[in-house]
C-alpha cells in the first residue's frame, strides 16, 4: 500500500486529502480534512459538509434525483454523533449549477463542491 497526501490552498481555506493505492487501479481517499473515511475515486464527485442529523442523506438523494443525477457510490465520515460530517458522493454525470445551488440550500448542508477528475 502506498499513501500520498495532497494539500490545496485557495483564497478561502486549505484542504488536505490523503489517498492510498491498494493495488493496480485501486486508489481511494482514506482521509478528507480530519475525517477518516474510505472513498473510491471517480470522474464526477461531490464533496459535501453537513451537520450529522437524521434526514440529510435522504434530502440529498431527493435533490440529486430531481436533477437526474445518479449516485454511483456514497461515503460518509463524521467526528461525533450530531457533530459535523463530510460526504464524498460519486455521481455518473457532472451536476448543473442549479443542482449545486439547491444542494447548498438544503437543510443542514454547510457546503458543497463539485470535483471532476
Amino acid at each position: 500500500t502506498s499513501t500520498v497526501q495532497v494539500q490545496v490552498t485557495t483564497q478561502n481555506r486549505t484542504h488536505r486529502v490523503t489517498g492510498s493505492i491498494f493495488g493496480k487501479g485501486d486508489s481511494r481517499i482514506v482521509q478528507f480534512e480530519e475525517y477518516n473515511l474510505e472513498a473510491v475515486l471517480s470522474k464526477n464527485m461531490l464533496v459535501l459538509n453537513n451537520t450529522d442529523v437524521p434526514g440529510v442523506i435522504g434530502n440529498l438523494g431527493n435533490v440529486l434525483g430531481k436533477h437526474n443525477l445518479n449516485i454511483a457510490d456514497f461515503h460518509l465520515g463524521r467526528m461525533e454523533d450530531g457533530g459535523k460530517a463530510v460526504a464524498i458522493i460519486n455521481i455518473d454525470s457532472p451536476p448543473s449549477t442549479e443542482a449545486l445551488r439547491e444542494l447548498r440550500n438544503t437543510a443542514n448542508v454547510i457546503d458543497v463542491n463539485s470535483v471532476t477528475l
